[in-house]
């Protein structure tokens, strides 16, 4: 009688239950690095985007208030708005001047920051895009503007919450803006110098609303 070889007997049902839950032990420890990698990824693209969404609104803030226009009796500032005239660059709007304003708008306990305008030249005023607004920021917890006149001599310039210096401008503009949400980006704070000589070649005109160029 033949001896049974054990060596041929192959892998009993216990190996194979062991080899099994180490197999699947292996696969939920890769699975669960590659379901936190696929977060860590998702949630850094989303804040990617965000902060250049951020960047982007701060850079159109900073050009648009850059080349704010010279018509002191328009500017109006006070902590949660602020009221000016400049040229408006945007895609189908008219040449010419608009009156903006930058204005805090309160839903509960966050608000929003939103830009609305009305062109003021006639040529402007039949253009179907001479009105509208937009929100620039949303769910901010907290949102301040200041004013800086650095142009006071003998006594050192300082931010104020509202601006009520009738017939002139100030040198600065500052833009707080607050959050506590991670579905919020952070926002910088930021300081604009007001270029109040921009835009010489065109005069204002109260009557016609619009610029009288030379």
């Amino acid at each position: 009688m033949k001896k049974k070889n054990i060596q041929d007997a192959g892998f009993t049902l216990i190996e194979l239950l062991v080899a099994f839950l180490l197999l699947g032990f292996l696969m939920s420890l890769l699975y669960g690095s590659f379901t936190f990698a696929g977060r860590v990824m998702v949630r850094t693209t989303a804040n990617s985007e965000r902060s250049f969404e951020t960047f982007q609104t701060q850079a159109f803030l900073t050009e648009l208030l850059n080349n704010i226009y010279p018509e002191k009796n328009i500017f109006q500032g006070s902590e949660r708005s602020m009221t000016f005239l400049a040229p408006l660059n945007r895609e189908g709007e008219a040449e010419g001047l608009y009156k903006i304003t930058l204005q805090q708008v309160r839903h509960g306990e966050t608000s929003d920051l939103t830009l609305s305008w009305q062109a003021q030249g006639k040529h402007n005023r039949d253009n179907q895009h001479s009105s509208g607004s937009l929100v620039l920021a949303k769910s901010m917890t907290g949102m301040e503007f200041s004013y800086l006149d650095s142009k006071t001599q003998g006594t050192q310039a300082i931010w104020t919450s509202i601006w009520d210096q009738e017939g002139d401008l100030p040198t600065h503009v500052r833009l707080k803006l607050a959050n506590s949400s991670d579905k919020t980006p952070h926002w910088p704070e930021q300081i604009i110098k007001i270029n109040i000589t921009h835009n010489v070649d065109c005069m204002y005109d109260p009557v016609s609303r619009g610029c009288i160029y030379r």
